[in-house]
């Protein structure tokens, strides 16, 4: 399936997987939200339903946010393509939410699912009973056929932040987003560290995000 992001799917090698599991990580501010929604707005785009899981932005803060960076995804609402489940993670523990969770896609029956960010949930409880609800939601997907998206906040920019450590293993593609300081300016960048069955790019790709959403800049550093 298409990311999203025109010209992002060569360096990827071709798109992610079906029903396969991506991570995206970073600091605050690296565009990680903006990475999920290019991949919401492809997947209505071509007409199927989308359910984005909001743990920290409200629907309508991500709706305005997206719409500010040239992504309407408020028509997708109306259409009955985009669903928003929203929640703060404290407010019930981790089995109602992963239950909460179960019972949408059931519901809905969409083709992809974003979480965003998983690290929310580490609030909730120590770091190995996130990371089986975690796994117990990505098995639960797979078995539907439901291609997951999820963003995990990392607070030194590496590929350790805990959440995504945490679940390495069993997502299919990873990419890790930075915001290093270059003459003075922060440079956006983006690695992807693995993608499982795919001859996937290993350089480091800069982007901008513009008005029209996230551009990446031609030419690349090994």
């Amino acid at each position: 399936m298409p990311s999203g992001i025109p010209g992002f799917d060569g360096a990827l090698g071709g798109g992610f997987y079906e029903s396969s599991t991506v991570l995206v990580s970073g600091v605050a501010g690296t565009g990680k939200s903006t990475f999920s929604a290019h991949f919401l707005a492809d997947a209505c785009a071509r007409g199927e339903k989308a359910l984005y899981v909001a743990l920290e932005q409200s629907p309508d803060e991500f709706l305005r946010n997206t719409a500010g960076i040239g992504l309407r995804l408020r028509p997708y609402v109306s259409k009955g393509l985009l669903h928003f489940h929203a929640l703060r993670p404290t407010a019930h523990g981790l089995e109602l939410h992963l239950t909460r969770i179960h019972q949408l896609v059931e519901e809905l029956e969409p083709a992809v699912v974003v979480v965003d960010p998983i690290t929310s949930f580490l609030g909730m409880g120590i770091n190995a009973e996130v990371t089986s609800m975690l796994v117990r939601l990505i098995d639960f997907l797979k078995t539907k056929q439901i291609t997951l998206y999820m963003t995990s906040l990392s607070e030194d920019g590496g590929i350790n932040d805990r959440a995504g450590a945490n679940i390495s293993s069993v997502v299919d593609t990873w990419l890790v987003l930075r915001n290093p300081e270059r003459d003075g300016n922060r440079v956006p960048t983006l690695v992807i560290v693995k993608s499982r069955g795919m001859a996937h790019s290993s350089a480091t790709h800069e982007f901008a995000i513009t008005s029209k959403g996230v551009a990446l800049k031609t030419g690349s550093t090994a």
